[in-house]
């Protein structure tokens, strides 16, 4: 519910689904927490129930966020990620933490919040603007794998022996990603 991408257009999914007809994907939530609900019924051998999340958008106003957000608990959301920009903003200019704020304060379940989580300094910055239950970082581990196992540069004070970031050089990151699908291979 929250892809602002061409294709969600195209599709009428995503932020474009959310915004142009909140009811329908309001449905949706409710029929995929029936789902869960029916597939686990009677069902003891289970040691937790599937958790339904899903992630929005900013409105262009934040009283309608807070109304979709209070929607998608009714609907049977156990978790929402918030993406702290509008759908036409995309992944341009600053995020809006202070909404993400006001979301995380309203709503009655953990809120994740998105958008701008680059460096260690940035993801501490959003919790603590924001205090949110956890934050989604997407293109920050895209540009650089190792955001969070090193400190970089920036996230250090001056001190003898800081490290700096592992490199972002693609062989480098390829031969690791192999080495670790060989150390943890996939089920077959």
């Amino acid at each position: 519910l929250g892809c602002p991408q061409s294709t969600a257009r195209d599709g009428n999914f995503g932020a474009f689904l959310a915004e142009g007809d909140p009811d329908l994907a309001l449905q949706c939530i409710a029929s995929m927490k029936r789902a869960i609900d029916d597939e686990m019924d009677g069902d003891s051998t289970r040691q937790s129930r599937p958790r339904l999340s899903c992630k929005i958008r900013l409105r262009d106003r934040l009283d309608d966020t807070i109304h979709f957000v209070k929607n998608l608990e009714k609907a049977g959301c156990d978790l929402i990620a918030v993406h702290c920009r509008r759908r036409d903003e995309k992944h341009h200019g600053l995020p809006d933490y202070e909404a993400g704020a006001a979301i995380v304060q309203a709503s009655s379940v953990p809120i994740v919040i998105n958008g701008n989580g680059f460096s260690k300094r940035d993801i501490q910055r959003i919790l603590k603007v924001t205090k949110p239950a956890a934050v989604m970082v997407a293109r920050g581990f895209l540009i650089n794998p190792f955001l969070l196992s090193q400190e970089t540069s920036e996230d250090c004070e001056e001190e003898e022996g800081a490290t700096t970031a592992t490199t972002t050089n693609p062989a480098v990151l390829a031969a690791s990603y192999l080495d670790f699908a060989e150390q943890y291979p996939p089920p077959s």
